[in-house]
């Protein structure tokens, strides 16, 4: 990991050509770092009374910019994760383009503009990507909270969950489904650890439910009012389950939401 610095030095009545020039041979040969030029162009400065305002607006004004890229470099982490690839300035790697840096000249236009013009529509265009930001990161947590919810809701247990997040259609179709006026299949979701138990029982869940109470048809006299018909039946007289005995068909789920 190493550090890139940012220096001006003074041109001593030079060139600026030629004093980079020395400079650089100076610094090089002896091996302390490497050189480039950050090349810049000629701005105008304005009266000294303008600069020097902006001189101490600059400070806070940089602060609040570089808290915007840090806004952008937590929530490309926290979206990529650690591994992710570092961030780049229009597809260019940042140290690429702090040592081949250009001015953007088609975006702030700087030919006869004073510099407080230019720093204020940096400013805008910061401001601007610092509400595109909370915007898409409020939209991108939104998504994000819908997924979860949905997650959970396909992993949740089978007694909780709807039949069709775990069955797969092939065996759904292979089951001899009914539903008429006397008979209905009724699928139900039981712990494993009481699969034993429910086969043995499941005949008897809700032994007062049904009414099988009637005439004892095999003495039965035609026409004769004897409370084997009519309201008189007390078809409530004898009860038992509904469920047809012998009739369970185990299901295999489907482990995985579909």
């Amino acid at each position: 990991m190493h550090s890139l610095w940012m220096v001006t030095v003074p041109n001593g009545g030079k060139a600026a050509d030629q004093t980079f020039s020395a400079l650089r041979d100076k610094v090089e040969s002896n091996g302390l770092c490497r050189l480039n030029r950050f090349d810049m162009p000629a701005l105008t400065v304005g009266t000294l009374d303008s600069l020097m305002a902006l001189s101490d607006d600059l400070s806070k004004i940089n602060a609040q910019v570089e808290n915007v890229v840090r806004k952008v470099e937590r929530q490309y982490l926290d979206i990529s994760g650690p591994n992710a690839e570092l961030l780049r300035v229009n597809s260019t790697k940042v140290e690429v383009f702090l040592r081949k840096f250009q001015w953007d000249t088609a975006r702030y236009q700087f030919s006869g503009r004073p510099l407080a013009e230019i720093v204020a529509q940096i400013q805008s265009m910061t401001a601007k990507v610092d509400e595109e930001l909370k915007k898409l990161a409020a939209l991108y947590n939104e998504k994000n909270l819908n997924l979860s919810a949905l997650q959970r809701k396909k992993t949740v247990n089978l007694s909780t969950s709807d039949f069709e997040d775990f069955l797969k259609p092939t065996a759904v179709a292979k089951l001899d489904l009914l539903n008429t006026e006397t008979l209905l299949t009724v699928m139900v979701a039981v712990p494993q650890a009481l699969e034993n138990e429910f086969v043995k029982t499941y005949d008897t869940l809700g032994a007062d439910i049904a009414a099988y109470g009637g005439p004892d048809w095999t003495n039965m006299m035609p026409g004769r009012n004897d409370g084997n018909f009519g309201a008189a039946v007390a078809r409530a007289s004898k009860k038992g389950s509904p469920v047809v005995p012998g009739s369970h068909v185990k299901v295999t789920p489907y482990l995985a939401p579909i």
